[in-house]
């Protein structure tokens, strides 16, 4: 499904490839800039996946929100979600 994008220099773009609108938007808040950098490294590094990888990515987040909600402590989440070898 193509979507209509206007970027920061009012130019219209219609197209259905996130990648491309990931390169076109401007973003402010965090968590939306953590989305926008996954996308363009996968986009990067792989040459396609940018919307598996930002859904997966918004869901993560969206989790990790509902944890921090409930009291969980932010480097809690992380060592429990990642294999932190001990030193």
């Amino acid at each position: 499904m193509n979507k209509m994008v206007i970027n920061h220099l009012d130019k219209l773009l219609v197209t259905n490839d996130a990648a491309t609108i990931v390169n076109e938007v401007e973003v402010q808040r965090p968590a939306a800039k953590i989305l926008v950098l996954a996308g363009k490294a996968q986009q990067k590094e792989i040459g396609d996946g940018a919307n598996l990888t930002i859904s997966f990515v918004g869901e993560l987040l969206q989790n990790a929100e509902e944890l921090i909600r409930t009291g969980l402590q932010s480097c809690t989440q992380v060592r429990s979600s990642v294999d932190i070898p001990k030193l």
